[in-house]
């Protein structure tokens, strides 16, 4: 399992949605994407919006070794582009990561103030997902703004998200 273009498997992250609302912090995801290159060999694509671009800024800097690749403002068709040839993707609950389960892209969700009743069928061997089911998930959006701890998203560990990865690719191993 790897990019053509550079021999290292390629991993796809959205590391957040809407304004604030969904993501996890910035130190986490750095230290998530260094450990995925240096334990996995991991080629790393971020996707970044409009209102991400500091955020992203933030993760990078953080970063050590080799910089991940930086996607902004792509029309649908080029992501799908970009998604598809992708090993592996990570993301919370959304449009893109709605996308890269529906090109068959083995996927790591995760969710936070909302409920992953809807992927339920999508969930298994290639989709992984990673709810805590707080007592204050799923929120209303307007909770969701204004909720300053983000609890549903920080109890999300690092080593829950390297398990699953590795779930999911011993189970690839195995077809």
């Amino acid at each position: 399992m790897e990019n053509h273009s550079t021999g290292k498997p390629k991993l796809v992250l959205n590391p957040r949605i809407g304004y604030g609302e969904k993501f996890w912090p910035a130190y986490r995801t750095a230290d998530l994407l260094r450990k995925c290159q240096q334990d996995y060999g991991f080629e790393i694509w971020i996707i970044a919006g409009l209102t991400d671009q500091d955020y992203v800024k933030e993760i990078t800097d953080r970063m050590k070794g080799e910089r991940p690749n930086t996607i902004s403002l792509l029309e649908l068709d080029k992501l799908g582009e970009i998604i598809s040839s992708c090993n592996l993707f990570i993301g919370p609950d959304g449009g893109t990561s709605r996308l890269a389960a529906s090109l068959g892209v083995p996927c790591i969700i995760l969710f936070g103030p909302t409920k992953p009743f809807a992927w339920s069928g999508r969930a298994g061997a290639r989709n992984e997902i990673i709810w805590k089911g707080l007592a204050c998930s799923p929120c209303s959006p307007e909770y969701r703004r204004s909720c300053r701890s983000r609890e549903c998203f920080t109890a999300i560990s690092i080593d829950e998200v390297i398990s699953r990865i590795e779930k999911i690719f011993a189970y690839i191993a195995e077809q």
